[in-house]
């Protein structure tokens, strides 16, 4: 799902959204599903989460971060809706200082700063001129032709050109916060035996489909997302193809931890650690799902109504809403899902929304839809992040 909490919840359950039940942010994951934080603590594995944002501490299978966030809270030197990546990075580095090298640990990470890419505050302001220039014409016509990204809807070619740089800007600070922390673990001789898994809870148009941000549709830009493993001494820089999706993250926690064994039953998610090594491998997954989070009442009123879901293969994908029908895409000629083949290849989509159909029957309970109330400082929260 293009939706922070809830997808986040998908890598550490394995399941989808709609079986779950967290669909919402400030929504919590029941303690009923297996996860990865639960799972690894009963093998002995201390799991810790350091989160950007309130709606994530404690609430998406991790407790609460060990330090305080800080967040809008006067008595703090932190200010803002969110923790920049600096700030989560001293967290994670300030707890790591009384462990060793023995200790088993599972961390998450979790940088923000992308998702606000058209802010200006809490970025260092080094890294914002580090990209102002950076945006040659011939790289921005490259871009667009790429990307599929209209001028018009920036107006000018100098704004797409600030929003692009902004983006990037807060990409490398990020990667240098990542690096930081890498070369702790090294100093605190913790680096040897940790492997990395970095990756992302959902993508962002930038004006792709005439939309900036995420989570109204299910085009590509929201839903394909970096996955990159990295362990000192692993063989650099081979690249797999195959279909994997954020579900199959938890199978892959527990096998790296050794506890395959442990893995529930009945989730959708496959271990990734056959992947890991080069050479052929039988894959089982062939198709990946996403949903949109539901339409709220006067936040998003000008959404299109009722559910929308994709379906998709290597190949080919479609998007269905229960209110307006579906569109098919061949994402091999039409990667940019531009043009609409759902009248020109009728067998393809019959096929698709069948197997869609027979994937929402594997449901492990049918939970009602849950009505939580937002008091005021957690609806002004998510105005402040943009999602109000």
């Amino acid at each position: 799902m293009p939706h922070t909490a809830p997808s986040h919840a998908s890598m550490f359950t394995g399941l989808y959204p709609f079986q779950h039940g967290l669909r919402r942010n400030h929504e919590k994951l029941s303690p009923e599903f297996p996860n990865a934080y639960s799972v690894l603590k009963k093998a002995g594995v201390e799991g810790v989460a350091f989160p950007s944002v309130r709606f994530l501490d404690g609430k998406v299978a991790f407790p609460q971060s060990p330090l305080p966030l800080g967040i809008h809270d006067p008595k703090s030197a932190v200010r803002g809706w969110y923790l920049n990546a600096r700030e989560v990075t001293d967290n994670a580095l300030s707890w790591l200082d009384d462990k060793s090298p023995d200790d088993s640990l599972f961390i998450w990470l979790h940088y923000y700063d992308v998702h606000q890419w058209n802010m200006a505050d809490k970025t260092p302001p080094r890294y914002v001129e580090m990209m102002r220039d950076s945006m040659s014409p011939e790289l921005l016509e490259y871009v667009q032709s790429v990307n599929g990204v209209e001028v018009s809807y920036f107006h000018t070619q100098e704004a797409l050109a600030n929003a692009i740089n902004n983006y990037d800007a807060r990409l490398r600070f990020v990667d240098d916060e990542i690096k930081r922390f890498q070369e702790a673990l090294e100093a605190r001789s913790l680096g040897d035996e940790t492997v990395w898994i970095v990756t992302s809870d959902h993508g962002e148009g930038l004006g792709d489909h005439g939309y900036a941000g995420h989570g109204q549709f299910l085009y590509e830009e929201q839903l394909r997302v970096p996955l990159i493993f990295w362990k000192k001494g692993w063989r650099k820089g081979f690249v797999r193809t195959e279909l994997v999706r954020l579900v199959d993250l938890f199978p892959t926690f527990l096998e790296l931890f050794g506890h395959a064994s442990e893995t529930p039953t009945g989730i959708e998610g496959r271990s990734l650690v056959a992947l890991l090594e080069e050479g052929d491998v039988s894959w089982p997954v062939d198709a990946s799902f996403a949903e949109r989070r539901p339409r709220d009442g006067k936040p998003r009123a000008w959404w299109t109504k009722g559910e929308l879901r994709s379906f998709q293969t290597k190949r080919w994908k479609i998007i269905e809403s229960t209110e307006t029908g579906v569109q098919l895409f061949d994402l091999q000629e039409d990667p940019l899902e531009l043009s609409d083949r759902s009248t020109s290849a009728p067998s393809a989509l019959a096929k698709y929304r069948r197997q869609l159909r027979e994937l929402l029957e594997r449901r492990p309970s049918d939970p009602e839809e849950k009505k939580i109330e937002l008091d005021e400082s957690q609806l002004e929260e998510l105005r402040q992040l943009g999602y109000l």
